[in-house]
């Protein structure tokens, strides 16, 4: 399985979750009750998952509560 990258992208207005694909990086606006924005990146996960299974790791070693959030979706049991 491969391992993909996962960041955070702070900026002054906007925080986003970004998602390594396979032919581009996907971002999820974080600060935005906005599910059409995550509707739209699953699918794409979705169409990378066809060319191969792969997991996230987040990159980020900021302890706010973007950080913690991200962190929890990422974890495996």
């Amino acid at each position: 399985m491969e391992t993909k990258k996962a960041r955070i992208k702070r900026q002054e207005q906007q925080t986003f979750l970004v998602l390594e694909g396979n032919d581009e990086n996907f971002e999820i606006v974080l600060t935005e009750d906005n599910p059409n924005n995550i509707k739209n990146v699953f699918n794409n996960l979705i169409k990378d998952l066809k060319k191969g299974i792969f997991r996230f790791e987040l990159n980020d070693d900021k302890p706010d509560m973007y950080h913690h959030i991200c962190e929890g979706v990422f974890e495996t049991t």
